[in-house]
């Protein structure tokens, strides 16, 4: 099989590959060997978008990668229903209602939110796994708005989150620490304006007390704490000093993690990784820019066939005015692929506009409008590059294809589309 991306797509299919993404090594090894479903383990942190899988679907051109892992998920869908249909008439055991919540965490990755989301609601054997049932079908619904581009909110998130409070130590800390912090991170991550409410403050100190009493004996309750810990740095009413305190807790935990096999090996690396991401964005918002430098380096070194750790160094070179350096960061991530292997051509085209080499910036934008034939950017920038030419028959034609294709000319405003058509007639 002749790929263009065997460190991303093998693994997602569940096949072996020596040299591969944290992500994508985790998925081959789960592939070869499901049985740990039926109890708690550890998903990679990082969920992708359904927009991942159509990315490689496109640039693979030599498989139908869709359909190799529609097949490969296709036995865990069923089962998963089953156990969903038995779930109605029987009251699952503990063992089969992990297996549920696993095959759903499972699913999740895979972009497959509608199945989730589709399953009836059972009741679970304990409260602990009634919360992580609930926490679960939130994540379908809010990665399924993310995928989508529409605004996410963390309401849904909240109500599990105050059901999980409610009871308080009848909970074990693991469970009630994730309800939590999934409503942390679901609020203040993704909406950095959000205001801090009496709710929040109630969240963040019952979050405070589970961390202190959680205990880290084996790897599922030391990677929620640690995970834990991450969320509560995120509360604004916290100061440097004490949000800072709570990420050093967090790598405490996160150097102190042993793996007992090759799979969990790969969840603490995960781990890691995720971790420096946000150490680097704590100190990058602090104004300490070689501290976020660093950091953003060490993502690199720990999943150094990841795309995302380059894009983010790159991002950060060239918002510190390193326009060279950025642009040959942004070409490592482009070859690496996907996400994003289409903004990150397009990042490598503003570079060398930056660097004034205009033919090599009309190269790349052409590139990316092959790559992500329906993102708006590129165009403008080859209908602005066309303009100074003066190629009043490429001009022409780029614009004929922007406001004929009716995906990239909704994304116009009406001053951008007055513009074009004026443009076109000169």
């Amino acid at each position: 099989m002749s790929l263009r991306y065997p460190h991303i797509t093998r693994g997602y299919c569940g096949l072996p590959q020596k040299k591969a993404t944290l992500n994508s090594q985790f998925y081959s090894l789960f592939f070869a060997d499901p049985s740990c479903l039926t109890r708690p383990m550890q998903f990679p942190q990082r969920v992708p978008r359904k927009g991942l899988f159509d990315e490689i679907n496109d640039l693979e051109s030599s498989i139908s990668f869709k359909r190799l892992v529609t097949s490969r998920i296709a036995p865990f869908i069923f089962r998963l229903e089953k156990l969903s249909e038995t779930s109605k008439s029987v009251k699952l055991s503990e063992e089969n209602t992990w297996e549920k919540i696993n095959l759903c965490k499972l699913l999740l990755r895979y972009g497959e939110y509608d199945v989730v989301l589709g399953l009836s609601q059972s009741p679970a054997p304990s409260a602990s796994l009634a919360i992580e049932q609930a926490v679960v079908r939130n994540q379908a619904k809010f990665y399924k708005s993310l995928s989508k581009g529409e605004k996410v909110n963390s309401k849904d998130f909240l109500v599990t989150a105050k059901k999980a409070m409610k009871f308080g130590n009848d909970l074990s800390p693991p469970f009630l620490i994730n309800a939590i912090g999934r409503y942390v991170v679901a609020k203040f991550r993704y909406d950095p304006t959000a205001s801090l409410t009496s709710v929040d403050r109630e969240c963040a100190n019952l979050l405070e007390q589970s961390l202190a009493r959680s205990d880290e004996s084996d790897l599922f309750s030391a990677l929620r704490k640690a995970v834990g810990y991450r969320g509560l740095s995120m509360l604004p009413h916290y100061s440097f000093r004490q949000a800072k305190r709570f990420l050093d807790e967090m790598i405490t935990l996160n150097v102190s993690m042993v793996a007992s096999d090759k799979m969990n090996s790969t969840i603490i690396k995960e781990n890691l990784y995720t971790s420096e991401q946000t150490l680097s964005k704590f100190h990058a918002n602090a104004n300490n820019h070689l501290l976020a430098e660093q950091h953003l380096r060490n993502m690199i070194q720990i999943d150094p066939l990841d795309s995302t750790g380059y894009s983010e160094l790159a991002l950060f070179m060239m918002n510190a005015g390193r326009i060279r350096e950025s642009r040959r960061v942004f070409h490592t991530a482009e070859k690496l692929g996907p996400p994003g292997v289409g903004m990150n051509c397009f990042f490598v085209g503003i570079a060398e506009l930056e660097s004034n080499r205009k033919q090599r910036a009309l190269e790349c934008f052409r590139r990316v409008t092959r790559l992500d034939p329906y993102s708006i950017s590129p165009w403008l920038e080859i209908v602005k590059l066309y303009t100074e030419k003066k190629n009043k028959t490429a001009l022409r034609r780029t614009i004929g294809r922007i406001l004929g294709t009716p995906a990239l000319r909704k994304q116009l405003t009406h001053a951008e589309t007055n513009e074009l058509q004026s443009l076109s007639v000169h």
